[in-house]
């Protein structure tokens, strides 16, 4: 499922999760289901450290292999 975020998000940790947006740069920034897998999911609140890849960096195949959830 795709939803809008600003600076809140909310997901359901018993499920596959990636985070994704597009920088003010047009970079792509994610947070992948690893990482989602590693959090605290009693907290209340957090904060997630995006990784950045800069769009000359961006192609076909490094976008959809950020998007493969198991």
């Amino acid at each position: 499922m795709l939803f809008r975020y600003k600076n809140q998000i909310n997901y359901n940790p018993e499920k596959a999760n990636i985070l994704w947006g597009i920088t003010s740069t047009g970079a792509l920034a994610y947070f992948n289901e690893a990482q989602f897998e590693g959090l605290n999911e009693t907290a209340k609140k957090q904060t997630l450290t995006m990784n950045i890849i800069s769009p000359d960096k961006l192609s076909y195949d490094a976008i959809t292999s950020l998007f493969t959830i198991d």
